[in-house]
């Protein structure tokens, strides 16, 4: 029989609703003691049908029973928190499809198994962020989409709300393709939106490992990575050709490594901060230098060899020869001394015959001050453009030179010392006395006057040490043209001289007062000519110094004899031949 029945039990509980057999049936409301109430269809004293359940502190869920338990559909909401649910339940879970609002705003639409979500299902975050994809036990677990509000998106699989393998795709154009482990990247390539790329494992989100890289201006790299960084040992490779080999250090290269440059270059040695610094060999095509660096260049002990077989060893400072070393040629030649900037300063040239320069140096060639050794002597002054300028010259036979240089050669005033004892102090031009000079003989003989090509030549005095003086005309180093020589007996001669002879017209005064005027020929009276002796007087011709040919000698007492004479002997007339 049915009827609808009210009751109230003696713990607060009442109810309203159709009773069939003491049981309740159809639609009623049931309230329980503790604040619950049940608003719906009842079949044999249960919830089955529609209807809506009140819990003690608010919530409601608002649908399908069966058996008191939520299954189909129906609506969950929280009072407590403001989460809803709407979907289809089984055995009083969340089980199918729906859809969750939870509180803090976030939101999803899809399946759930015992209260769970699990399946496939949309989670959209309040944030923005979206998960499209798979669930197991209400985790993100399968495979997946995820956009975050940012603008990046991962697809790929995911594991217990982890990415675990997939396509990452950043809002700045960066891409990831590779293995996660808590939702970090381990393996895989990622590509950057300026066309870098690097392909191998990851630790902390960033390359860590033995990895490749290539970058967007060509240059391409192998080798182990450190917190994103190039470092330990690896081959970086540039768009150029260049190839480096070696130890690296946050994204430098630092220690020891190997460059090969494409234009044949190769460097071998040590780097810091990306520059080599330490010992290294590097070979050019200009040669190889095998020494110290600093800051890319050679600095500090150093060797460098030529090509043409040319080598430096010493001091080298910003990449030039700076300080002490030697510069050996492949002539023989040698320079070991101070460098300035690549150039020779002061120091010691040897040359390959044994000739040596220790001095001062500009632009590779000696100037300033400095010493010459050859076979011929040791020359010590100033040097200008690689030339003696101004200094002292010791021959090797003893002879010495101190005074001017042009062009290498005695030149201006000097002073040059016989190994005999002569001296001469004047003027040079071209290695030779030329100008003004003064000559001094061992024996004190000394002449003074004009010089040309070497030899006495123009107007001169000559002092012998045997009291002489000539004083006149000189060519090519002998008495030539007219002068006057006066014997330390008294004697005169002055006249006309060629080759160191009287010759010509000329006068001699003889020390006891004779006087002869006339013509010389080679220092003898010869020609036409005046002697006065005595109280006598001859006048008339001469020959090898006696009268001989037309002449007459007027005598003390007026006398005259005129007439021919032949080898000094008066012959009256005739044939003097």
């Amino acid at each position: 029989m049915t009827q609808v029945e009210e009751f109230h039990n003696a713990n607060g509980g009442h109810y309203r609703c159709t009773v069939k057999n003491g049981k309740k049936y159809g639609p009623g409301k049931y309230c329980y003691p503790n604040g619950a109430c049940y608003d719906g269809e009842w079949v044999d004293d249960q919830y089955t049908g529609t209807g809506k359940y009140t819990y003690p502190n608010g919530d409601v869920y608002e649908g399908d029973f069966v058996n008191n338990m939520k299954q189909g559909k129906g609506k969950f909401n929280s009072k407590e928190s403001g989460e809803v649910y709407e979907g289809e339940w089984q055995a009083d879970k969340k089980t199918g499809k729906g859809k969750y609002s939870y509180k803090n705003g976030d939101n999803y639409d899809g399946d759930f198994v015992d209260d769970l979500k699990h399946g496939q299902g949309v989670y959209k975050f309040k944030s923005g962020d979206i998960y499209d994809g798979e669930f197991k036990k209400d985790l993100f677990d399968g495979q997946g989409s995820y956009k975050f509000s940012s603008g990046d998106s991962f697809t790929g699989l995911f594991k217990e709300n982890q990415k675990v393998k997939g396509l990452m795709k950043y809002s700045n154009g960066d891409e990831f393709d590779g293995e996660y482990s808590n939702n970090q990247k381990v393996s895989g390539k990622i590509k950057f939106q300026n066309g870098d790329a690097y392909d191998g494992p990851f630790k902390d989100d960033l390359p860590h490992g033995r990895g490749k890289a290539n970058f967007q201006n060509g240059d391409k790299f192998e080798g182990d990575f450190l917190q994103g960084k190039l470092h330990g040992s690896g081959t970086y490779t540039t768009a150029s050709g260049d190839v480096y080999e070696g130890q690296f250090d946050n994204n430098l290269k630092n220690g020891k490594g190997v460059i090969t440059y494409q234009n044949g270059d190769r460097f071998d040695g040590e780097f810091k901060q990306d520059l080599k610094a330490g010992q290294g060999k590097l070979k050019t095509k200009d040669g190889e230098y095998n020494g110290q660096f600093v800051n890319d260049k050679f600095e500090g002990q150093g060797k460098f060899t030529y090509n043409n077989l040319d080598s430096y060893e010493g001091q080298f400072k910003n990449g030039q020869k700076n300080g002490q070393g030697e510069y050996k040629f492949q002539n023989g030649d040698s320079f070991k001394g101070t460098w300035v900037n690549d150039e020779r300063q002061k120091g010691v040239y040897t040359f390959s015959n044994g000739d040596t320069y220790d001095g001062e140096t500009v632009n590779c060639k000696a100037h300033g001050k400095g010493t010459f050794k050859s076979q011929l002597g040791e020359f010590t002054g100033d040097f200008e453009n690689g030339q003696r300028k101004k200094g002292k010259m010791k021959l090797d036979n003893g002879e010495v030179y101190e005074g001017d240089y042009q062009n290498d050669k005695r030149h201006g005033k000097g002073i040059y010392r016989y190994k005999n004892g002569d001296v001469y102090e004047g003027d040079w031009v071209n290695d030779l006395k030329e100008g003004k000079g003064k000559y001094t003989t061992k024996a004190r003989d000394i002449y003074e006057g004009d010089f040309k090509q070497g030899k006495m030549h123009g107007q001169g005095i000559f002092k012998y040490s045997s009291g002489d003086i000539y004083d006149g005309d000189f060519l090519d180093g002998l008495k030539q043209g007219k002068g006057k020589y006066k014997y330390a007996s008294g004697a005169i001669y002055e006249g006309e001289w060629n080759q160191d002879k009287f010759h010509g017209q000329g006068t001699y005064k003889y020390a006891n007062g004779d006087i002869y005027e006339g013509q010389f020929v080679d220092d003898v009276k010869s020609g036409f000519g005046k002697l006065r002796f005595g109280q006598q007087t001859y006048e008339g011709h001469w020959k090898e110094g006696r009268p001989h040919g037309r002449g007459k000698l007027i005598g003390q007492n007026g006398k005259v004899d005129e007439g021919n004479w032949k080898q000094g002997e008066f012959v009256e007339e005739g044939d003097v031949d």
